[in-house]
């Protein structure tokens, strides 16, 4: 009987408790939306710009191309591939003077800045973050794509592409020491990434790098898509981030390099795969899980490198991280 009456006593408090966190979370919900917090909005925004009102091949000397020192692409719902080349261009695979083939390019302060049309769209908030998606107007009657030409190993001081629902596809690597990419509902497929600092934002789409090498700090924020960094059929050992700081919603996050530095790494209700070379030895681990999982692979080594790479914490709330490491 006295079992019975403490089992029971623990139950009680434990759902007093229970209710307790559940009661804290509602006011704060009430107090961030109070705040000035969102949560939930749902907003179409009509944009008929007059700027788009270049079309055609867009091409810079030699001489020209050599004084860019950053890019700034704007993409909204069209199909880009950026290749490389001798010059900096751009050309639409539509060469008429219909509306959809227009864009906006420009050269500011040694930046070359290109914009294609976006001529209606939708912004979807939830819990503050906001996801753009670009809406085809009624005069856009065919898929329309653009190839852009960068200078063959060049080397940039800054690069921002944005893309809101297209496809890009960036086919040689970048090497730029600013580096900002962002996607909305779109995707981003890129050969090699390297650069000094790097901030990578993900909403509904999809991300991928193959190749990367972030010598002093990585931001990374996935909202409900995907993101990869490093191809997992390669070896994780070409690939190195230095102070990553990534954050993952609702979506994925997969990554496979060597993480150097100090870094942190959270995922609250998606998941987060961790694919390092050499063993958890090499690494300085601290993990805090509420709900969700942390796993650990086997972690032996054929060497005996007592190395340590960097320090790496993991939190998670209500996910799964997994962690595994390359064998030699």
């Amino acid at each position: 009987m006295a079992r019975h009456v403490k089992a029971m006593k623990k139950k009680d408090k434990f759902l007093l408790a229970l209710s307790c966190i559940f009661l804290i979370g509602i006011l704060c919900l009430i107090a961030g939306i109070s705040m000035g917090g969102t949560l939930f909005a749902f907003r179409l925004n009509q944009n008929i710009n007059p700027k788009y009102t270049q079309n055609g091949t867009f091409t810079l000397s030699e001489k020209d191309s050599g004084l860019i020192t950053g890019i700034d692409f704007d993409f909204h719902c069209q199909d880009i591939t950026i290749q490389r080349g001798d010059t900096c261009s751009i050309q639409p695979d539509d060469d008429t003077d219909s509306l959809e083939s227009k864009y906006y390019s420009y050269i500011k302060d040694n930046v070359w800045h290109i914009e294609t049309p976006n001529f209606s769209n939708a912004t979807i908030t939830f819990l503050d973050h906001t996801v753009r998606i670009p809406f085809l107007s009624k005069n856009w009657d065919s898929d329309v794509s653009y190839t852009i030409t960068l200078p063959l190993e060049k080397h940039f001081d800054r690069a921002n592409i944005s893309i809101a629902a297209g496809d890009c596809e960036i086919d040689d690597a970048l090497t730029a020491d600013n580096t900002t990419l962002k996607v909305g509902a779109g995707s981003l497929d890129m050969t090699g990434l390297t650069a000094k600092q790097l901030s990578i934002k993900i909403g509904a789409g999809d991300g991928t790098i193959d190749k990367i090498h972030v010598s002093d700090h990585c931001t990374t924020k996935v909202g409900v898509g995907d993101l990869e960094l490093g191809d997992t059929d390669n070896s994780p050992g070409e690939n190195k981030i230095n102070n990553l700081n990534s954050k993952t919603a609702v979506g994925n996050t997969d990554i496979a390099a060597k993480l150097t530095g100090t870094n942190q790494l959270e995922c609250a209700t998606g998941d987060l795969s961790l694919l390092l070379p050499g063993s958890k030895s090499n690494y300085n681990f601290t993990s805090h899980s509420s709900m969700g999982d942390i796993c650990f692979g086997d972690s032996t080594k054929d060497d005996s490198s007592t190395d340590v790479y960097g320090d790496i914490s993991l939190k998670c709330s209500l996910g799964d991280i997994d962690v595994d490491f390359e064998r030699s």
